[in-house]
């Protein structure tokens, strides 16, 4: 984990521009820090961890996303997709609220829990819930060995070169 944080990227995740910065050398580097995340995501997938959630996904008849607010957005557009293909699914965008919609769940659902550090108190509660319930979890995380990461029935890492402590957003 310390090699993967540690290794050198064209652009400091958590400072990708400083304040005198020109505006093209700005875009230029939150280009090349989209570019690299997208490509080091890629690379930490997994056949088996992928092939485990299309699986899970696929056999669920309800899925059930749960994220910290700032990441609902993101659940949103992956659930208007969903529907395209008729999969019914549930994202909480009240704070507060995916613990009752995790205690509604079963084995019919499955949850997908987004937590760039696996410790975000609400998205750890909603998914014990949801394990206590036996719904499937999908966890979607960083690559340390967190909670949530170790609760999941199957985790899909994410790119996460920024330092939670000293980033600019």
């Amino acid at each position: 984990e310390l090699q993967y944080m540690y290794a050198t990227k064209d652009v400091d995740a958590s400072i990708p521009f400083v304040v005198n910065d020109d505006l093209m050398t700005i875009a230029n580097s939150i280009l090349r820090l989209e570019e690299e995340t997208i490509s080091d995501t890629k690379a930490l997938l997994s056949h088996d961890d992928l092939a485990k959630a299309v699986s899970l996904l696929r056999k669920a008849e309800v899925i059930d996303i749960y994220s910290k607010s700032s990441y609902v957005y993101l659940a949103q557009g992956f659930m208007q997709k969903l529907y395209s293909i008729h999969k019914m699914v549930n994202v909480d965008a009240n704070i507060g609220n995916p613990i009752l919609q995790a205690a509604m769940g079963d084995e019919t659902h499955v949850a997908i829990v987004i937590s760039y550090s696996g410790e975000t108190p609400i998205t750890l509660n909603a998914a014990f819930k949801a394990q206590s319930k036996g719904t499937p979890i999908i966890a979607i995380t960083s690559i340390s060995q967190s909670t949530l990461s170790k609760m999941a029935d199957v985790s899909l890492r994410i790119s996460s070169q920024e330092m939670l402590n000293t980033n600019i957003g």
